[in-house]
């Protein structure tokens, strides 16, 4: 019964081994995978091509940081290559030098939902 626990052992000691080789694995494609879906928006992308390049870059940075929120944005399905940041409060899409949403989301207590009303009141 001895020799069995010992065996037992060592393949719970394999089993996390080989779990962790996984995870590393998943980890390291999980970039390939982003910049394949970045190639596939680009493509797609009906953007002026200056446009396209400046998202490419952005969107190159982020993946290179292992900012996978804003690098879905940009390389996911949707695609939108002109996203520079999500709103921490309603998760929607903001654009430009200033960060701004492209919609109001009628959220209350959203920091960019008053910045636009704002610069729309005057």
């Amino acid at each position: 019964m001895h020799k069995l626990e010992k065996k037992v052992e060592r393949l719970k000691d394999e089993n996390k081994k080989i779990k962790e080789k996984y995870k590393k694995l998943k980890e390291s494609i999980k970039k390939y995978e982003f910049c394949k879906n970045l190639v596939f928006s680009c493509a797609d992308s009906k953007l002026e091509p200056l446009r396209i390049i400046h998202g490419l870059k952005f969107a190159v940075q982020h993946i290179k940081k292992k900012k996978w929120t804003l690098a879905k944005r940009l390389a996911g399905t949707s695609g939108n290559l002109e996203a520079r940041g999500i709103c921490p409060k309603c998760e929607i899409n903001l654009f430009g030098k200033d960060t701004e949403p492209s919609v109001l989301c009628d959220l209350k207590n959203c920091p960019f939902e008053n910045q636009m009303k704002e610069r729309r009141a005057l």
